[in-house]
């Protein structure tokens, strides 16, 4: 396979190792942060990948994350997006928004995700953003449930993998599956905003809530969302108790992970399941 239908700025740090997605080699220190994005826009998708982070955290930050909706920007590495995170030591399947708020939107609650979590290995990593929802679950168990209430946010743009700098870090993708979902009419997009610094100066005449004046380790804190796990039948466990709080952002529904649609899928590979549009492979 190759990296044809993605992009990322020189150097290129992204390649194609073993059927894989990869970023890093484990001796070498990522130099900065770095996203490798596809050239293609979406809006509503359930979007489904296997990631493995590996590295050792003494050389340095080891973190990861799969980019929605975002647009990069004209100069350097940076990106402006969603950000479903991936990392220790509770980043995973939280949604942190990147260049743009540059804050934790939501967190998951890790102790009711630790258990299905394989550390160093393959992990199945689902994400579905339908209108203002967007919902993340790793290996069955869902991370969050995130209501976005701003009106003034993009509700399109490309997907991308990060692979964070100061560590010696490797990142590595497969299984990369996209189903659009029917579009939201009247959706915000990046055009419309004026790009990068368009959609920073609209949320910048936006006033902060007293829930995001709380700071903790100098991140903006949101609560944790209240989410519940799985059951044996892939439903929600209705017999187990909420953990955590529910914020105004944040919406308080629970549900399960999307049902797999019928096909193949193949290493490395964006196969929008709705359009006739070329897809990376």
């Amino acid at each position: 396979k190759t990296l044809d239908g993605w992009e990322a700025p020189p150097p290129m740090l992204w390649s194609v190792q073993d059927g894989c997605l990869t970023a890093g080699d484990g001796t070498a220190k990522i130099p900065c942060n770095d996203f490798l994005c596809t050239k293609a826009s979406y809006a509503n998708f359930i979007l489904r990948l296997k990631i493995k982070l590996t590295g050792d955290p003494k050389t340095g930050f080891i973190n990861s994350g799969v980019q929605i909706r975002t647009h990069r920007n004209p100069t350097g590495h940076e990106v402006c997006g969603y950000q479903c995170d991936y990392a220790e030591p509770d980043w995973y399947g939280g949604i942190y928004d990147e260049g743009r708020r540059d804050r934790l939107l939501v967190k998951t609650d890790i102790v009711t995700l630790r258990p299905a979590l394989k550390l160093s290995d393959w992990n199945d990593y689902v994400i579905k953003a339908e209108g203002h929802s967007i919902q993340t679950w790793i290996n069955g168990v869902q991370g969050v449930d995130y209501e976005e209430k701003e009106t003034e946010i993009a509700g399109e743009g490309v997907i991308g993998i990060q692979v964070h700098g100061g560590g010696n870090t490797i990142v590595q993708v497969k299984d990369v599956l996209i189903e659009e979902l029917a579009p939201t009419p009247g959706a915000v997009t990046w055009e419309k905003l004026g790009g990068v610094e368009g959609q920073r100066a609209k949320l910048k005449q936006q006033t902060p809530t007293a829930n995001e004046a709380r700071k903790t380790d100098g991140l903006l804190e949101a609560d944790v969302v209240s989410i519940k796990p799985l059951a044996a039948d892939g439903k929600p466990d209705r017999t187990s108790p909420d953990r955590g709080a529910t914020a105004s952002i944040i919406s308080s529904k629970t549900s399960s992970i999307p049902t797999p649609w019928s096909g193949t899928t193949s290493n490395s590979t964006c196969s929008p399941r709705k359009t006739a549009r070329s897809s990376p492979a």
